[in-house]
């Protein structure tokens, strides 16, 4: 029978619009193990809450972590959260994750389930810092330019860290971020989260799978990225058009934030991985030599949480 690790362990929580992925991560930055839920399928925070207490004893119990108590927990959850309250304050694609006026927040009742703290934070901040840490593991040197994370999922978040800190990103009311912003009314999109023109109407999990099925693709990314590759000329303009969306947009970054390290990551490109590419031929030159690969894949906001929880 193999013994406990002996390495310090945290768990992370990375809470996403289609999957919720919980993990314990060790002090090297390496997944010890992990499980998940479709949370699609959940429509109060009492269920989530209970899996969620399901999947920590779950993974404890694949880590051989006899006593949890002593380990770190760290949610990531898309929106827009007040980190001092602990209260999620808006999440567009999770709405039963927002803070209801008469109750405990999610992060108190998964505290009081689970019997310890729990650090709660944005998933784009978590998929930032995991990136960034296996970023600086590699021997790269903190530099003035920043590493700003932009991650493509059921939606679409970033996250800017400079010297080792997390930098704040501009954002109008309770919408998406001014910089991820990237069309003009009158034409552009209605988005969910109230305003127009968001790239998450263009570049999403979601917004993807219904172009690829307009276009006749009838297993959506899959099928989309196969006929691409294989220089079909309508698959490769329409992946054009869409990597025109989020060029303009890691352009716009560059400038602002005085061109930094940019990586891309998120589940779209595990799909449709042909859109990095095509971003990458229309950016300038000095923003293509800063434009990298996430590392982590779908483990970037687990491993990012954890790091954060111990942190």
């Amino acid at each position: 029978m193999k013994s406990p690790p002996t390495q310090p362990l945290s768990i992370g929580i990375d809470v996403g619009g289609t999957h919720t992925r919980v993990g314990v991560v060790s002090a090297d930055q390496s997944v010890v193990t992990s499980r998940h839920l479709r949370t699609r399928r959940l429509q109060a925070q009492s269920d989530f809450v209970e899996q969620l207490a399901i999947l920590i004893q779950g993974v404890c119990h694949d880590a051989r972590i006899a006593d949890k108590s002593c380990t770190p927990i760290g949610l990531a959850v898309p929106g827009i959260i007040d980190r001092e309250s602990g209260v999620v304050v808006r999440s567009v694609n999770l709405p039963f994750l927002e803070q209801p006026s008469s109750e405990e927040s999610v992060v108190r009742k998964l505290s009081r389930r689970v019997g310890q703290p729990v650090t709660l934070m944005t998933d784009a901040d978590a998929a930032a810092w995991g990136e960034y840490k296996i970023w600086r593991k590699d021997g790269q040197r903190e530099d003035e330019r920043g590493f700003l994370h932009l991650r493509l999922g059921t939606g679409v978040a970033c996250s800017l860290i400079a010297q080792g800190q997390f930098q704040p990103l501009p954002r109008t009311g309770g919408g998406h971020l001014d910089d991820l912003v990237v069309n003009s009314p009158p034409d552009a999109l209605l988005c969910a989260c109230g305003q127009r023109g968001c790239l998450e109407n263009y570049v999403s999990g979601p917004a993807l799978q219904c172009h690829a099925e307009a276009l006749g693709y009838t297993n959506g990314l899959t099928d989309w990225e196969k006929a691409s590759a294989h220089g079909d000329p309508t698959a490769i303009a329409s992946l054009d058009r869409v990597a025109t969306f989020l060029s303009r947009v890691i352009e716009n970054l560059q400038r602002r934030y005085q061109n930094p390290i940019v990586v891309l990551g998120g589940g779209v490109f595990s799909g449709l991985p042909g859109l990095f590419s095509a971003c990458k031929k229309q950016l300038l030159e000095s923003a293509e030599s800063s434009l990298m690969f996430a590392r982590l894949g779908d483990l970037a906001g687990v491993v990012g949480a954890a790091l954060l929880a111990k942190h």
